[in-house]
């Protein structure tokens, strides 16, 4: 009897160890499967956020470029002509056409600036961080940080802008259509310094090629304002 009793006990005892290995091996195989759950929506709600943080940063740097295209136009409407870079009285680029736009767009800030003296004097560089959003695609926060802009007039390199500060000097009749504006993120130009995308405005299919390797993180490319004799377009 007692060696009958022995052997149920011993029996039982397996059976009940095989039971909890078997119960840790599922609980085991349960955590691995949520985890590995948890992980794809993660990455998929990561993804997701990204993807809808890319269209609004595309959204609002579409809304920058119209902000600058109708101040532009503006500005022109009230002097006869889009703006150029402010000049010393002996032909120095002192400040970017950007600052003169301020004008029309923003009066409080344009009046903040030392006009008589150039963009990286004490004064006037301290006002390098008050950049307005509409210079500045919100893809590119570093940019931003360091007051650099992501737009730019296109100028021909061997333009001389010291004694012509016509910086938007173009001729639509030349080839039907010419570039009033870019965006590029490889520039890096501080955004009252005077300084543009080099090329030939009345050229857009030149233009076009370059652009493609400097554009902002945004999806969609990037944008250009471009103008003929008759409308401008985005």
């Amino acid at each position: 009897r007692w060696q009958f009793e022995s052997r149920v006990r011993t029996m039982t005892y397996k059976v009940l160890a095989g039971h909890q290995k078997k119960n840790r091996f599922t609980s085991c195989w349960r955590l691995c499967f949520v985890a590995a759950m948890a992980v794809g929506v993660f990455a998929c709600g990561a993804n997701y956020v990204h993807e809808r943080r890319m269209d609004s940063y595309r959204i609002q740097c579409f809304s920058n470029f119209s902000s600058l295209t109708a101040g532009l136009h503006r500005y022109a409407d009230e002097h006869g002509k889009f703006p150029a870079d402010i000049l010393s009285p002996s032909n120095e680029r002192l400040l970017s056409w950007r600052v003169e736009l301020l004008s029309v767009i923003d009066r409080d800030l344009y009046k903040r600036f030392n006009r008589d003296e150039p963009w990286n004097n004490e004064h006037n560089l301290r006002l390098l961080h008050a950049m307005p959003h509409f210079y500045n695609c919100p893809s590119n926060q570093q940019g931003k940080l360091a007051g650099t802009t992501d737009y730019y007039a296109v100028v021909p390199a061997d333009r001389d802008l010291t004694t012509q500060a016509a910086v938007f000097d173009l001729d639509p009749s030349i080839n039907g259509e010419c570039i009033l504006l870019v965006e590029s993120a490889d520039l890096k130009i501080p955004w009252t310094k005077p300084g543009d995308f080099p090329g030939d405005p009345c050229d857009p299919g030149h233009i076009d090629r370059r652009l493609t390797a400097s554009a902002c993180e945004h999806r969609g490319g990037t944008y250009i304002v471009r103008v003929n004799a008759k409308r401008t377009s985005l």
